[in-house]
């Protein structure tokens, strides 16, 4: 589980997409991002992460985001990216 507090902005979101990039994951491997303690959580964060390279293997799981955020991840997961 990877925990996010602060500011989830698009700084934010290229740091945790490098990292998602240069881990190893056991394959397939289920990565839960947890935005509970974030103090704000902006979209372009949101579309970074969703649309950022990383392993095939891996599938992203978020907790802990509003409502709003959550229509916004259906949204740009529609296209059949792996989180949800």
């Amino acid at each position: 589980m990877i925990a996010v507090d602060g500011v989830f902005d698009g700084e934010a979101a290229a740091k945790l997409c490098a990292l998602l990039v240069d881990t190893s994951f056991p394959a397939p491997a289920t990565v839960v991002i947890d935005f509970s303690q974030a103090r704000e959580v902006t979209y372009i964060a949101l579309a970074a992460l969703l649309n950022a390279p990383r392993k095939e293997a891996v599938r992203l799981k978020v907790r802990g985001l509003a409502q709003r955020h959550h229509r916004i991840v259906r949204f740009l997961a529609s296209d059949g990216s792996s989180m949800n």
